[in-house]
């Protein structure tokens, strides 16, 4: 079911990108200054991938969807080097990060 719900994800999210691709694509009149709204079918498919992504995401862990690292870099937390109680794994080269914060992405 998984599988499923994360190839369905990918089809949704296809159709929306070519949905804002089409909307984007259009060049608006000169006396129109501001972007035109959402389409019903990219809110109705922006829904329906948000709806599958909360599904997947309350089935498995938070650890399997990102870890501490991930999260600590984003909100630019660093954690003193006494307190460090886990090694780092930054996933998207599978390398274990020293205690800098961003010794990983200084290479």
């Amino acid at each position: 079911m998984f599988q499923q719900k994360l190839d369905e994800t990918t089809q949704l999210l296809r159709e929306l990108q070519g949905a804002q691709n089409e909307r984007l694509g259009v060049k608006p009149p000169p006396s129109i200054i501001c972007l035109l709204a959402p389409s019903s079918r990219e809110i109705q498919l922006a829904e329906k991938v948000t709806e599958n992504l909360k599904l997947m995401a309350s089935q498995v862990a938070p650890g399997d969807i990102t870890s501490i690292h991930g999260i600590r870099k984003a909100l630019a937390i660093t954690v003193p080097l006494g307190m460090q109680m886990e090694p780092n794994l930054d996933l998207t080269t599978g390398d274990l990060c020293p205690v800098s914060l961003f010794a990983c992405h200084l290479n």
